[in-house]
């Protein structure tokens, strides 16, 4: 579960993504450059994707369009992390206080990074979007197929989108070519296999709980979702 800071932080990205985007359109992807620009951020171009505080964030030039809204949402979350109050100026951002707080952890710049991560998901996968996904599909393999379509964003990054969207659930998924697994994302679940480990018939490998979905024009390659427990409700 996450904790108190973290959570705060999450919701800090949902409440700025709502200064700009309209209830009503919330639902949708949002364009990320015009969201940048209009909480105050300058787009520039470089050799790789960094953030120079304040507002200034470099993207890689010549990245395919769904890894650059990925790349252009996580810089933008390290921007909101370290923004501070203009009605208090002498009160921490968010970054200080996990520096602060999480002090202990092994690596506190891996840390940010993953934070920034999950603060990009926010700002690319909206979760009136997720949400609005998942209540038409269920919790199967064809939602991640759905909100990587509906969103802009790779399959990779709409997995760890949905597999991480509930926090109280007992989930894993994976992205198979040809029998093997190319990408995995678990919460409160050990998968019996991971990267690069063959997985030919997920039904046979995972048990009850599994949905399978194939990608379209590309045969070889299938989503699995695995919700444990899933089955024991009906």
């Amino acid at each position: 579960m996450r904790d108190p800071v973290v959570r705060d932080l999450i919701e800090f990205h949902r409440s700025r993504l709502s200064d700009v985007v309209t209830q009503e359109n919330q639902a949708h992807a949002p364009n990320l450059d015009d969201l940048a620009v209009k909480l105050g951020y300058r787009i520039a171009y470089g050799k790789t994707s960094f953030l120079t505080p304040p507002r200034l964030i470099t993207l890689a030039r010549g990245l395919p369009r769904r890894v650059r809204r990925v790349e252009l949402a996580h810089e933008l979350s390290h921007g909101l992390a370290m923004e501070k109050d203009d009605a208090d100026p002498d009160a921490a951002s968010y970054e200080e206080v996990i520096r602060y707080l999480h002090a202990s952890v092994p690596d506190m710049d891996e840390h940010l990074e993953l934070l920034a991560t999950a603060g990009g998901d926010e700002l690319a996968m909206p979760a009136a979007l997720v949400q609005a996904v998942l209540n038409r599909c269920g919790w199967n393999a064809q939602a991640v197929w759905e909100v990587a379509r509906f969103s802009g964003v790779p399959l990779a990054d709409a997995l760890r989108r949905v597999v991480q969207f509930d926090e109280s659930r007992r989930i894993a998924g994976v992205i198979t070519k040809g029998g093997y697994i190319n990408v995995a994302e678990t919460q409160r679940y050990r998968l019996p296999v991971w990267k690069g480990e063959r997985m030919p018939e997920p039904h046979i490998t995972l048990g009850e709980g599994v949905s399978v979905f194939p990608l379209p024009h590309r045969p070889s390659h299938r989503i699995v979702l695995l919700t444990v427990g899933q089955w024991e409700a009906a």
